[in-house]
């Protein structure tokens, strides 16, 4: 059964505390990604002046002392400009690189343990806003990696209220991310646990059950699957008004 993101027409959780207007899932915010940039030019505008300065000193001395034609002037200013504007590019490029071998020598995409380490060090502290960022951050850089699509949806279940949202990040786990066949089948029952709880919506857990019944067919969850959406769907056509 294909995974697709559902319009999300559930009732909304009426026990849900108020949080500012910011949407967990739309992304992380690359705070970190401006600042790098914003230094970048920083470092470019500072030097490359200097270097337009040295190189045009250069081309004089030259000139004066070695014969050189007045165009070298001129070519010895646009090397230093260029060697000034190129630098910082290239260093930071050099300490990207070294940082990356570092944390992750291997060249896997997976970010380094330690990244989620300080995310769930955030949490644990109750500073969940900042854990949420780190984690977007890790979806983004490494999406074949289920462990912060699932750290991100329990922290926004638990701990913020914002049950749609890690509704999202469970679906997107089951649908992006490298998951096993047992941790997808977690996933799917967290889902179905979510809709039928803490979003009171047991009619979108049916299609989730309905998906478990199938790929876990024979198993004892996808037999509890079967028997639960029975249940589900017995008590849900009970509930219908009649005419």
């Amino acid at each position: 059964m294909p995974d697709r993101d559902e319009g999300d027409t559930g009732r909304p959780d009426s026990g849900a505390l108020p949080l500012p207007r910011r949407t967990f899932s739309e992304g992380p915010r690359r705070q970190s990604v401006d600042r790098g940039d914003r230094t970048q030019k920083m470092l470019i505008l500072a030097w490359s002046p200097l270097g337009l300065l040295l190189g045009f000193l250069l081309g004089v001395f030259g000139s004066l002392r070695a014969g050189w034609g007045p165009g070298m002037i001129l070519v010895c200013s646009l090397v230093g400009w260029a060697c000034a504007a190129l630098g910082p590019m290239f260093i930071t490029g050099l300490g990207e690189k070294a940082i990356t071998s570092i944390y992750n020598p291997r060249g896997s995409r997976v970010p380094a343990k330690k990244q989620y380490s300080q995310a769930e060090s955030f949490a644990a502290r109750g500073m969940y806003p900042e854990a949420v960022d780190l984690l977007e951050m890790a979806v983004s850089d490494s999406p074949e990696d289920p462990e912060p699509y699932l750290m991100l949806a329990r922290i926004l279940r638990d701990h913020l209220e914002a049950h749609e949202d890690s509704a999202r990040w469970l679906r997107r786990a089951r649908r992006e991310s490298s998951l096993s066949v047992g941790a997808s089948v977690m996933v799917t029952r967290e889902l179905i646990e979510l809709y039928r709880g803490r979003l009171d919506a047991p009619a979108r857990a049916v299609p989730e059950l309905a998906r478990l019944a199938e790929e876990a067919a024979g198993s004892p969850a996808g037999e509890w699957a079967a028997r639960e959406l029975q249940d589900l769907k017995r008590t849900l056509a009970e509930a219908e008004p009649t005419s």
